[in-house]
């Protein structure tokens, strides 16, 4: 095999057959049967890369030269897009057209449970009514004289006017904001590069510098289609079936829940903010706040829902480890319902409980975020 120890800074020229996980391009240079990973090369392209860093196994690749270009591009709408230093990259697909994205991810999503060898019906992936104007929150970057996002390259602001990506409520924050500039309350302090503020459609109070708003879903749609879909797998669930959910949040689910009639649900979260709103919901909700990631908090968990007969968890990108170990106790479970943020994270969870007791009764993917590679995971286990 070719001595692969020099390689980084080599131009290679070859063909994406494939995209990774991540929404990488890969290129498999069949001499030193190297495989190469690259941002914003797209299936079926000829390209030309300079390779940037190498493992033994694989190496990542900065994209010089689209040689032949799929007919699945398009000119992007968004003057800032790409993944240059100075450019935004925060919607990588954008130059891509929307239908070849849901195939894309579709692809994807299937061939990681052909990878991890689970069998399951991956059903079609929902795409959104909107592929523009969708987001309803947003984290900007400014350090005083410039509002907008990091490129995703450096640590450098792209000074961004408008956002395509952004229902008309939160693109107007923006450019309010950008009324402002510059600005001397905004610039950062001692080392940091820059301030965030968090903008939200939902609320027109003052953003606040560097404080985080609490986590809820960025497109509403889809989120309404999460929240349909949830409900449907419980509609034959007697309304006094104890519930268990994890990272609860402000309730997102938790609410649907209790207006469908449930009345046995235990909510856990880490944030005292989102569990006193949880509280402020109905008295038949009772909530736990704690870090769900440490052992030492499961077993309050235990004592409290030992009855559990359905499971609700949508935790972050992370996903759960350790959640096969979590569940083993909980002797009553007979239904997990798990939404997922990342396809990686969920297979890991999962994978210790099919066939070892549980299978995949239905599995739905779901695009949350048009112009990216992310992709939601909607999951119904079931005991047998």
């Amino acid at each position: 095999m070719t001595d692969q120890t020099n390689w980084t800074g080599k131009e290679f020229e070859g063909k994406v057959f494939d995209l990774s996980v991540q929404g990488l391009g890969i290129i498999r240079d069949e001499a030193s049967r190297c495989v190469f990973f690259v941002a914003g090369a797209w299936p079926g392209e000829d390209i030309r890369f300079r390779v940037t860093s190498m493992t033994p196994r694989y190496g990542m690749g900065e994209l010089l030269e689209i040689k032949t270009h799929s007919p699945d591009r398009r000119t992007s709408p968004c003057p800032y897009h790409g993944i240059a230093i100075g450019q935004c990259g925060g919607c990588p697909w954008m130059g891509i057209q929307y239908a070849a994205q849901l195939e894309a991810k579709q692809k994807i999503v299937e061939s990681q449970f052909e990878r991890f060898k689970i069998s399951c019906d991956v059903k079609q992936i929902i795409g959104a009514p909107e592929e523009f104007g969708y987001r309803n929150r947003a984290q900007l970057k400014t350090d005083g004289t410039q509002l907008g996002f990091v490129s995703q390259q450096s640590r450098q602001i792209v000074d961004v006017e408008t956002c395509l990506t952004l229902t008309s409520q939160v693109q107007k924050q923006l450019e309010d904001l950008r009324q402002r500039l510059p600005n001397n309350s905004w610039r950062p302090s001692g080392t940091h590069d820059w301030n965030f503020m968090d903008i939200d459609g939902e609320t027109q109070q003052e953003p606040t510098l560097n404080r985080r708003q609490a986590f809820r879903q960025a497109n509403d749609a889809q989120n309404t289609f999460m929240q349909n879909w949830l409900l449907k797998q419980l509609q034959k669930q007697d309304k006094n079936t104890p519930i268990l959910e994890l990272f609860a949040g402000s309730g997102n689910f938790t609410d649907v829940l209790r207006k469908d009639g449930f009345s046995h649900i235990t909510a856990v979260e880490a944030a005292k903010e989102a569990t006193a709103e949880l509280e402020q919901l109905s008295p038949a909700i009772k909530t736990l706040t704690m870090d769900i990631f440490k052992n030492a908090n499961w077993s309050r968990i235990y004592k409290t829902s030992a009855k559990a007969e359905i499971l609700l968890l949508d935790p972050p990108r992370e996903g759960f480890p350790g959640f096969a170990e979590f569940a083993a106790p909980l002797k009553k479970l007979k239904k997990i319902i798990y939404v997922s943020c990342d396809v990686q994270s969920f297979i890991q969870n999962i994978k210790p409980l099919v066939g070892n007791g549980w299978v995949i009764s239905e599995l739905q993917p779901i695009d949350m975020f048009p112009q990216t590679p992310h992709i939601e995971i909607l999951a119904s286990l079931r005991k047998v």
